[in-house]
């Protein structure tokens, strides 16, 4: 009896432990897909990067950049959290001194590569 009562309390455990787990990926998800949604790119790149690993892996991510470029203007959602800036004029807008846009700091480039 005392063997199949932790044998429920385990099972529960592992339960609420993979629940709390994918509720906390979604969650990040929506959260990244609502913060940027104004910014236009494929659905695909809007909630994964395994599409930029695809082409990066290719060989030819710098011909499908230009592509979505040319289909959907000057910035293009590439990921949940990232956006091409393809128009020279729109970078003194995000990295002008005024501040308007908050960058992450020196961690901000480290999203794919492993900078720790």
């Amino acid at each position: 009896m005392y063997t199949s009562v932790m044998d429920n309390v385990s099972e529960f455990s592992w339960s609420f432990i993979v629940l709390a787990l994918l509720t906390t990926f979604l969650f990040y998800t929506l959260y990244d897909y609502l913060r940027l949604r104004h910014i236009p790119g494929p659905f695909f790149a809007s909630v994964s990067n395994i599409q930029r690993l695809y082409w990066v892996l290719s060989g030819r991510a710098h011909d499908h950049h230009i592509a979505l470029h040319k289909k959907y203007g000057p910035l293009v959602r590439m990921g949940p959290n990232m956006v091409s800036v393809g128009d020279p004029s729109e970078t003194g807008k995000i990295y002008g001194i005024t501040g308007k846009y908050k960058k992450v700091g020196e961690k901000f480039h480290c999203s794919l590569v492993m900078c720790y």
